[in-house]
This record gives C-alpha cells, sequence and structure tokens, in this order.
C-alpha cells in the first residue's frame, strides 16, 4: 500500500470515528453539555471532556430512573418555535392538572449554570403577560395510577427554539400528543394580530402614516384600497369580492420583502385599518 493510500485510509478512519462520536453526542440531552462543552468542535474534544459528559448523562438518567421508580421509562425529544412553546407552556398547569397530574417538583434543567429554573414571560393578549419556562426540568405525578411524566426544556436565546425532552411511562404515553392538541384548541393568538417575534399588534393605533413606503406607492396603494370601497356596489353587482389584501415584493434585503398588508374598513371611523407584519 502507497503512502498516500495510507494517509488516505486513516484519514477515512479518524473522520468515521469522528461521526460516531458526533452521533452518539447528538443522542445525548443538551444538559450533559457545559457552555464549553458546546463550544469545542467535537473534532477538537479531548478524551476528559467526553469521559466528563458520558459522567453527567449517567447521573443525569440515574435521577430520571429514581424518580420513575419500578416504571419503565421511555424517552423522545421535539423542538418548538417561540409560538408553539408559548402555547405550552399557557395551558401547562391547566393541563396536567386536568389529567389528574400534579407537578412533584421543578428544577433548573440538568448542568444549568443556574440554580433555580430559568423563567420568563410572554403576552397572552396585548397588556397581559403569563410565566413560561426558559430552561427547567419539570417532574409530575398522578397518585391514583402511579404514573410519571416529565419534561424538560432548554430554550436557545439566539434562536429562540426550545428543545423538548419527554419522559414518560406506558400510563402515561399519550400526554406528549394530548397536551399539544390541549394547547392548539386553546389557542390565544386565534384571532388576534402579532408580528413576528409573538408580540401583540396594537392595530388601533396603526394608520397609512406607519407604513413605510415611499409616497408615490403609498398612495398607488390607498387609491387602490379606497375604490374597492368606492365602487364596491357595482364590483357586487357583478359578483367580484372586494375582500382583498395587498403582498408588496421586492429583493431580498428589501424592506418591504415578504411584508403583508391587510387593509379592513373601520365602520365607525370611516378609515382603513393597516396592519403590518400579521400572523393569525
Amino acid at each position: 500500500m502507497s503512502v498516500e493510500s495510507e494517509v488516505s485510509s486513516l484519514h477515512v478512519k479518524k473522520v468515521n470515528a469522528l461521526h460516531m462520536l458526533q452521533n452518539t453526542m447528538t443522542n445525548l440531552p443538551m444538559n450533559s453539555l457545559t457552555d464549553e462543552d458546546k463550544k469545542t468542535p467535537v473534532a477538537s474534544a479531548t478524551i476528559e471532556q467526553f469521559a466528563k459528559i458520558f459522567e453527567r448523562f449517567e447521573e443525569f438518567e440515574a435521577r430520571i430512573k429514581m424518580f420513575f421508580g419500578e416504571n419503565a421509562y421511555f424517552s423522545i425529544v421535539a423542538s418548538e418555535n417561540v409560538y408553539h412553546h408559548n402555547l405550552l407552556q399557557f395551558c401547562m398547569a391547566e393541563f396536567f392538572e386536568n389529567e389528574g397530574f400534579e407537578k412533584v417538583f421543578e428544577a433548573p434543567s440538568e448542568w444549568s449554570d443556574n440554580e433555580q429554573p430559568m423563567i420568563s414571560e410572554a403576552y397572552c393578549d396585548l397588556n397581559k403577560k403569563f410565566k413560561v419556562y426558559l430552561d427547567a426540568i419539570i417532574f409530575f405525578a398522578n397518585e391514583k395510577t402511579g404514573s410519571r411524566f416529565c419534561v424538560e426544556m432548554d430554550t436557545d436565546p439566539n434562536s429562540g427554539i426550545t428543545s423538548y425532552r419527554y419522559f414518560y411511562d406506558d400510563k402515561s404515553l399519550y400526554l406528549k400528543e394530548a397536551w399539544t392538541k390541549y394547547a392548539k384548541e386553546h389557542n390565544f393568538y386565534r384571532g388576534k394580530k402579532i408580528d413576528a417575534t409573538c408580540q401583540f399588534l396594537d392595530v388601533k393605533s396603526i394608520s397609512w402614516d406607519d407604513v413605510i413606503l415611499s409616497d408615490k406607492i403609498r398612495n398607488v396603494i390607498k387609491k387602490n384600497v379606497e375604490n374597492l370601497f368606492k365602487y364596491r356596489k357595482i364590483l357586487n353587482k357583478n359578483k367580484l369580492d372586494i375582500k382583498r389584501g395587498t403582498i408588496i415584493s421586492g429583493p431580498p434585503g428589501c424592506v418591504v420583502a415578504g411584508t403583508k398588508i391587510k387593509i379592513r374598513k373601520k365602520k365607525e371611523e370611516g378609515k382603513h385599518n393597516i396592519v403590518d407584519n400579521t400572523m393569525v
């Protein structure tokens, strides 16, 4: 075998070994990794770092086993964006209480730098807030059935994505899907106006002056909208729907690219209401 082929073979073995380690790391809960671990590329990690990560993982697993006792348990991982995370958090206490599960205790996610669970606030209406867990482990138990359920949450501050890890036994297997369904049925965003960050919009205070466009384009849009109402009778007579929206598009980076403007007539004021970047 030539020197070149030997080097190539060693390289392939190293890459495969790193790939296997990376797969193993992926299967570990994120709370097994310290902030320093998360910054270290797999290829640069030392044996000591890997060993300590596995030790922390074993301690975490031992804690879960202690909670479930003799019950066999399983786990599943999911990721939720801000929208769905808020929906789950909003109804969590009510849902588990309805299902006969009581919160036994809560703690920061394993290996968190915080001494207490990381909790923030989110809006469920324009001026109403509620508690949201960002980094925590919460344990639930049903004393009547002896069932156990545990949910771990870890929110990435950069992306806003929350990693969920659910632990359940055969009696609590249904809870994850049932919780998600309950959250959708009690969606407090439904029928409301929010922006891309799930912040509620006060549409009553928005006018044409808030639309960031040139006067020429703004006047074109305004005229087209006003003409819909001006000629509504003749349009309706000819079976043309006047419920219209306007989508403004542009190249990547353009201020108006992907911006959706909905316009609705306010009968009490005889004006048009502008809603920018809405999610319903």
